[in-house]
């Protein structure tokens, strides 16, 4: 038995990275994994890989930026696997700059990719759970949810509501069984890091620069992201609601 056999998990952005790896992690632990991605082939790729590896998987093609997108979803979790036990809100993206040097139009689509998927598939997840007697929800953050970083003006801002949305929906839902909680992750060795440092002039010296504000001197790896995900959805952390899981190597305890 596994320590998440007989629950269906929901997880957004499963292409290659973070939604990948979880994916392919809850399914070793025995979950029914619904992956979702706006492009249906990398949905299907990740469901594909689980299904090859004697897990059990299916794949949707959905834009969770929009209502419409969340319902079709929720409406496909239900229709193929009876629910929703888990829930894992880990679609980002990263928009470089100042207040002064990003544009409204980067603005509205960081926060529609950051924080609107968590509010749309959250709030219709959330009576399906209720029906299947609680569940978990597990919210992609950031360490910079804690601490500021120059030139991420948009990317730190919705890392602080996602952090703050967690609370008060954990508050919310707290009588109903449904438990919602946070990872804030720091620098991961994952393809969007990759492709902030080779933007850089010296993509070897920035990285250099960026391990040294880490107290471990290591990225987190996918692996370290999937059991931190993998904690927060079982019952072993069935007394945690409400609060943040940092994976930073120590960063923000500086």
């Amino acid at each position: 038995m596994g320590r998440l056999s007989g629950k269906v998990a929901v997880i957004s952005e499963t292409q290659e990275g973070i939604g990948s790896a979880t994916a392919l992690r809850f399914a070793e632990e025995g979950a029914v994994v619904i992956c979702v991605d706006v492009d249906s082939v990398e949905a299907e790729r990740t469901a594909a890989h689980i299904r090859a590896t004697g897990g059990i998987a299916h794949a949707i093609g959905a834009d969770v930026r929009t209502d419409r997108g969340c319902r079709a979803v929720v409406d496909f979790a239900v229709a193929q696997a009876g629910g929703i036990d888990v829930l894992y809100n880990n679609t980002a993206i990263l928009v470089k700059g100042s207040i002064e040097a990003t544009s409204e139009a980067d603005w509205d689509a960081i926060f529609a990719a950051n924080v609107k998927p968590v509010f749309l598939l959250s709030r219709l997840a959330i009576p399906v759970m209720r029906a299947r007697g609680g569940g978990s929800i597990v919210n992609l953050a950031s360490s910079l949810a804690f601490i500021g970083f120059a030139g991420l003006a948009a990317y730190t801002a919705t890392k602080g509501a996602v952090r703050q949305l967690s609370k008060t929906m954990a508050l919310d839902h707290a009588h109903e069984a449904i438990r919602v909680n946070c990872i804030c992750h720091g620098g991961i060795d994952d393809p969007l890091l990759r492709s902030v440092f080779s933007a850089e002039p010296d993509p070897q010296a920035a990285l250099d620069a960026f391990l040294r504000t880490i107290p471990t001197g290591k990225l987190a790896t996918l692996a370290d992201m999937a059991n931190a995900a993998l904690f927060l959805a079982c019952s072993e952390s069935a007394g945690t609601t409400g609060t943040e899981l940092l994976v930073d190597g120590g960063q923000t305890a500086r």
